[in-house]
């Protein structure tokens, strides 16, 4: 095995298996920095979160996750913030999406897994050469501010997109349910219901709303547009 391999492992299911153990919100998510607040992209597998968060990489936004979003409640005075907190500076990119928006080679980048064509992209002050990317990751806690569900792309015929939708709280409860992170895990009973009180009360306080949009590479600015008038 790759170290690429153990280090997409280890960043992924065990570090989101290790905090969900220790009674944290994980949630399957990609987290971008904007104005000194947190927004998050949820989606299915393959949804495009990765992809969206470094068409904002690209813009100029620094990420603090991809993939798992690890947060917290913070009581602070007489209200509550949920913090978002970081985890490592890499973002994982298919060959297309890599070519796409940052005409990288992607050759020169680390293969996340043998036989799939997706590729680390260094976010780290330690990125060297025409692909480094100083900057674009954030290492301390922020507030969440919103949380955006990736929608099932929609074919270029479609309505006016990309648009935004808001998700009412009990329908949020719902989604967010189906997007902690790893979805495999079994927790015991206890965490289940302290996880589902958490995530009830985060959709009290964070709006959760639905990103439709099309699948189309080209469009990813007007998306980033979007997102950043919306917060």
């Amino acid at each position: 095995m790759e170290l690429s391999e153990v280090t997409a492992i280890l960043l992924g299911t065990i570090l989101g298996t290790a905090f969900r153990l220790q009674n944290r919100l994980c949630l399957h998510s990609s987290v971008i920095k904007i104005d000194d607040q947190a927004i998050a992209i949820i989606g299915e597998k393959g949804a495009g979160k990765s992809t969206t968060a470094a068409a904002f990489v690209k813009a100029g936004f620094p990420i603090l996750a991809d993939g798992v979003a690890v947060l917290n409640v913070d009581n602070f005075q007489s209200d509550v913030r949920f913090l978002v907190f970081p985890s490592y500076p890499k973002l994982r990119l298919w060959k297309s999406a890599m070519n796409g928006l940052f005409n990288h080679d992607h050759h020169s980048h680390d293969q996340v897994f043998q036989g799939l064509d997706k590729y680390f992209l260094d976010l780290s002050d330690n990125s060297q050469g025409v692909n480094n990317h100083h900057g674009s990751f954030y290492s301390q806690p922020l507030a969440l501010k919103a949380i955006y569900l990736l929608e099932q792309r929609q074919n270029q015929s479609s309505q006016i997109l990309p648009r935004l939708e808001k998700i009412p709280p009990h329908l949020a409860l719902g989604k967010l349910m189906i997007h902690r992170y790893p979805q495999s895990l079994q927790v015991e009973r206890n965490l289940q219901v302290q996880e589902f009180k958490k995530l009830g009360n985060l959709v009290k306080h964070i709006p959760v709303k639905t990103l439709h949009r099309k699948d189309d590479l080209q469009d990813l600015d007007q998306i980033c547009d979007l997102i950043r008038e919306d917060v």
